[in-house]
């Protein structure tokens, strides 16, 4: 994993560190073909893929233990040995506009990152993660050697391993990967919020559901009200006992799915609440979200629900670190991006920590009626229809 992503990019460059991420597998010096990676991979069941965000993009690999040599030679080879074939890279930048257009023809994918845009603003942290078009097409061989010189050193990576590991493994990975760079890299623009008027955002289409997003500011992942707001979104929206899907779906047959949720990056964050509806019944279902937010800021959620909520969030987080590779990536992104790693019973004890008047405090913080927004995909064109609803 390295510390890099779409918010270290600059915007006539958007998409360069997930462009990336796509080339690092067409081709080493070592191994010149795509399919010469692949073929060693897969040729002993192993699985192999890579993800890009605002703040990491990250590479891995799953295969049995007696092949973890086999996983640090092709991982290191890709980051310190890519060809980076001019041809591949236009073709590659080809497979990522039609990534994007998938992501656009996909509603409920695709108001994801609409409202991402629209909470977080004109800035970095708040620009698309794979770019456009013009940005891709300015993207060349020079900007993308650049930016691994730049970003891919070992101050800036983290490796992590879990499953079937020897008691040698730094001698070995110190091995496979001592030729990376060394050094300092550049740092990213602060994020700079402070939201002062609700926002409606509308991407006009003949649908025949409406998807809406609806939120607002969150919290940075250092913040002191990080647990207390991930206890809050699981009351709210996370399982058929949710509130929101209580009330939304179970009591008044508004939505199929309703759902909420957070994201949290080194000094902001937001949280959203998503819901896919019939169209002429956007409103009530915006009306009825609001209702559930204005219940859980203006009174304290009972022992008995919060306790729910933690057993919850605990017993979720153990059953996820059955799998080696979550476990890799929970642990690896820790010490990547907070420089700690949190034992299992670290973070259970900051759940268990959490009071109703914690989860009452970061309602009242958040949830104000300045900072909603709300995106919207559907047949609609009018943003006053829903400008006027963004009360709490």
């Amino acid at each position: 994993m390295t510390g890099v992503g779409s918010r270290y990019e600059v915007k006539e460059k958007l998409g360069i560190s997930h462009v990336l991420e796509h080339m690092a597998f067409k081709g080493t010096t070592k191994r010149p073909k795509a399919r010469d990676i692949a073929t060693l991979v897969e040729g002993v069941g192993g699985e192999w893929n890579a993800f890009t965000d605002k703040e990491v993009t990250a590479y891995w690999i799953k295969l049995g233990g007696e092949n973890l040599d086999l996983a640090l030679d092709v991982l290191s080879d890709i980051l310190i040995n890519p060809i980076l074939d001019p041809k591949e890279l236009t073709k590659e930048k080809g497979v990522v506009l039609e990534e994007i257009k998938m992501r656009h023809d996909t509603p409920r994918i695709h108001i994801e990152d609409i409202f991402a845009e629209q909470v977080l603003g004109d800035q970095p942290l708040g620009w698309d993660t794979a770019g456009g078009k013009k940005s891709l097409d300015s993207i060349n061989r020079g900007d993308v050697k650049s930016f691994i010189d730049q970003y891919y050193r070992s101050e800036n990576m983290v490796i992590a391993l879990a499953g079937k590991i020897p008691a040698d493994i730094e001698e070995r990975v110190e091995g496979y990967f001592s030729k990376l760079a060394k050094g300092k890299t550049p740092g990213y623009l602060a994020a700079v919020m402070g939201q002062s008027a609700p926002s409606v955002k509308i991407d006009t289409r003949s649908t025949e559901q409406a998807h809406l997003a609806l939120g607002m500011e969150g919290v940075s992942r250092s913040d002191q009200d990080y647990y207390p707001l991930q206890l809050l979104i699981n009351i709210l929206g996370e399982g058929m006992s949710s509130r929101l899907w209580e009330s939304i779906r179970e009591e008044k047959g508004l939505a199929y799915t309703v759902r909420a949720g957070s994201e949290s990056y080194h000094d902001a964050g937001f949280i959203m609440i998503y819901a896919g509806v019939a169209t002429n019944k956007a409103e009530s279902t915006v009306e009825a979200i609001l209702e559930e937010l204005r219940k859980v800021a203006s009174s304290k959620v009972s022992l008995a629900e919060l306790k729910k909520a933690k057993e919850n969030l605990k017993g979720r987080l153990k059953l996820s670190l059955e799998e080696t590779d979550h476990l890799a990536v929970t642990f690896g992104l820790r010490e990547l991006l907070e420089n700690r790693v949190l034992t299992v019973d670290d973070i259970i004890t900051l759940i268990d920590r959490v009071t109703e008047a914690d989860v009452l405090r970061v309602s009242t913080r958040l949830f104000r009626g300045e900072k909603l927004n709300l995106s919207v995909i559907g047949p609609y064109d009018d943003r006053d229809r829903f400008l006027k609803l963004l009360k709490l």
